[in-house]
């Protein structure tokens, strides 16, 4: 739904249906996980797409959190 946020990563496993409605992908969400000071996907708790576009990194058991404003792509236009 156009609307809620999205969890893209439970528990440290990757929820591929989340990455494809969000349309990101797996490197993607590791860049972002990675911005957040967190190694790898399996170390992140949970990982939440929110609505404005930020991308919230929980980690160490909910014990940290970060929240990253996501870089919209540049779309080119041909004259």
């Amino acid at each position: 739904m156009q609307g809620d946020p999205l969890v893209l990563v439970l528990n440290g496993k990757l929820l591929e249906e989340s990455l494809h409605k969000a349309r990101m992908t797996t490197d993607e969400v590791l860049m972002a996980v990675r911005e957040h000071g967190v190694q790898t996907i399996e170390d992140a708790d949970l990982v939440v797409l929110e609505v404005d576009g930020n991308i919230s990194v929980l980690s160490s058991d909910f014990a940290k959190k970060s929240i990253q404003r996501r870089k919209k792509p540049q779309l080119t236009h041909n004259p």
